[in-house]
């Protein structure tokens, strides 16, 4: 479809709403409502069909602590949870210091994402910073 007609085919769905909406004294809610209804389903869905695809590149970072198994069956359920405490804040900082998004925590790991909000900003050393200061972490921690 092209621009005109998919404008025409928006502003014919608004006017139609705006019309039943002006006859809504009249015509009553009873039957307004569900007319209405009907029209803006078909303007969701219209909108929905013809939302711009756009491509964009981001980064999408899954990190874990290498031997975790084998660390924590050394050390009691506190001293992990106080590990894991201690790793997250230090590993969460450096990722949003490179314009990442932590999206969540799973166990020993953590995925975050860069890139989809502000372009270019997860830069490409984010991983091996990230790699280094956790090494360094949990050399500490142990």
């Amino acid at each position: 479809m092209t621009e005109s007609k998919y404008s025409e085919k928006y502003i014919q769905l608004e006017q139609a709403i705006a019309a039943l909406e002006a006859q809504r004294v009249i015509l009553g809610n009873a039957v307004v409502n569900p007319a209405i209804a009907g029209l803006q389903i078909q303007l969701a869905e219209f909108e929905e069909d013809h939302i711009p695809q756009t491509l964009k590149q981001v980064t999408v970072l899954f990190a874990d602590i290498t031997g975790f198994t084998t660390i924590s069956e050394r050390m009691d359920a506190e001293q992990i949870c106080d590990m894991m405490d201690s790793v997250w804040k230090q590993l969460d900082a450096i990722i949003l210091e490179h314009g990442g998004m932590i999206d969540k925590h799973l166990g020993d790991g953590v995925m975050a994402f860069g890139g989809q909000k502000r372009p270019g900003r997860m830069t490409l050393n984010a991983p091996s910073s990230l790699h280094w200061r956790c090494k360094k972490l949990c050399q500490i921690s142990i």
